[in-house]
């Protein structure tokens, strides 16, 4: 999915529960953010959000772009599931387009 990002809090972090409510309401002022960075820069339809945390020890949040019509859309996203990546060079064209529309605001 063009734009998907991961959203990490720093530290080690199990778990929502083992955040403070500062930083909590931290972590999701960026996802916010970022949120919204996706939308201006890839105006998709939806941004799914995932939380997935069976096996991790690192509290982390996934933001995926997806288009009515296109793959995924109205179910929840997979992984990777036909494990597709990105060339190294396009990866850091989407890195740069986030950071810079962040840096913007």
């Amino acid at each position: 999915h063009l734009g998907r990002c991961i959203l990490a809090v720093k530290g080690h972090i199990d778990d929502i529960t083992d955040l403070s409510d500062e930083e909590s309401s931290a972590f999701f002022l960026d996802v916010k953010r970022v949120s919204q960075a996706l939308k201006d820069i890839y105006q998709p339809d939806k941004i799914n959000y995932g939380m997935y945390n069976d096996r991790g020890r690192h509290f982390h949040m996934h933001l995926v772009p997806k288009y009515e019509g296109e793959f995924e859309f109205g179910t929840t996203f997979s992984m990777n599931p036909a494990h597709i990546f990105p060339s190294d060079d396009a990866l850091q064209k989407q890195i740069d387009r986030i950071k810079e529309r962040l840096q913007s605001n």
